[in-house]
């Protein structure tokens, strides 16, 4: 039998009363821009078909073709590629820039496209080996339940070229934690291939937890035994463990550092896309999934108890 979340469904409930109230008139002018763009977006495709076969057909010598005729067919080619995928990625920046402030003021007082999440951060986390690159696509900041907050949409990649190989992908989390604390413990997924924790730095210690069901999922290695303890509580890692399977990831991890919890989920889905050049902005079930992506990362603190200092309990 499956379990209804009725928080969530109240989440839902209350704020399609509010998309009524505050945004519907805001996609009604984005589905305008959208069929704008649309016909722009169809034109182009049309008129570079129409170019490349041109030249394809003015080129061709019985499929044989030379170095220049290749290279202008291909040059042709992408030209047209980044032209499109270009009207596409504005639209979207266009939805977020007009929607997405409004939308994280139903959970909070939080801003779009802010983040304190950058390379530091994740390098000082040690969650990862060394990488090259980071790109960054959605992110926001601010305060959910009096608790601090950065989420960022990432990809590290190490190497360029040929040689570039994505490491990560997916969504960072950030939270001031409830407790204080001088070093660091870091939690690593026994369930990522071949992880050899090369990114560790400094003296740390592995940490034996009593309980098997966590240790089966994570490898944990701290600057301090005791202190790992005195993070790592029963009812947290309890906590962690309906973290991992909310989000259905096998990889999730976590770094406990400079008195915050840094939290790494990959995923290899495009999040917090409410509309799409090529479906009506008036329909609903792309904000209804944001939405749902949005309670999902705010339900962490709620877990956690992040926002009333935690339970009282003993280590």
């Amino acid at each position: 039998m499956q379990i209804v979340d009725k928080q969530l469904l109240e989440i839902r409930e209350k704020f399609r009363d509010f998309y009524n109230q505050n945004l519907i008139d805001d996609y009604k002018e984005l589905e305008k821009t959208r069929k704008k763009q649309l016909l722009i977006f169809i034109t182009l495709a049309i008129v570079g078909m129409f170019v490349y076969g041109l030249l394809n057909s003015f080129f061709s010598r019985d499929g044989i073709y030379t170095d220049g005729e290749e290279d202008a067919l291909f040059f042709v080619f992408g030209l047209f590629v980044i032209i499109l995928l270009g009207i596409y990625k504005s639209f979207l920046k266009v939805t977020k820039q007009a929607v997405m402030d409004k939308i994280l003021s139903f959970f909070g007082d939080m801003k779009y496209g802010r983040s304190d999440i950058h390379y530091s951060c994740i390098n000082n986390s040690e969650l990862f080996p060394n990488f090259d690159f980071e790109e960054i696509d959605d992110c926001f900041k601010g305060s959910y339940d009096g608790v601090n907050i950065n989420v960022s949409e990432h990809k590290l990649i190490r190497g360029t070229g040929k040689r570039a190989k994505t490491i990560f992908n997916g969504i960072f989390i950030l939270f001031d934690f409830n407790k204080k604390f001088k070093g660091k413990t870091v939690v690593y997924s026994n369930n990522i291939i071949n992880n050899t924790f090369s990114c560790v730095k400094g003296k740390k210690v592995d940490v034996n937890l009593e309980d098997v069901v966590f240790s089966k999922e994570w490898k944990v290695k701290a600057t301090d035994q005791i202190e790992a303890r005195y993070v790592l509580t029963p009812m947290l890692m309890e906590q962690m463990l309906k973290i991992k399977k909310l989000f259905k990831g096998s990889g999730i991890e976590f770094s406990f550092f400079d008195n915050k919890l840094f939290i790494a989920i990959p995923t290899y889905k495009n999040l917090f896309e409410t509309t799409s050049l090529f479906s009506s902005t008036l329909g609903y079930h792309r904000v209804q999934n944001v939405i749902y992506q949005f309670y999902s990362i705010f339900s962490i603190i709620d877990l956690l108890e992040l926002k009333n200092g935690g339970r009282n309990e003993k280590n």
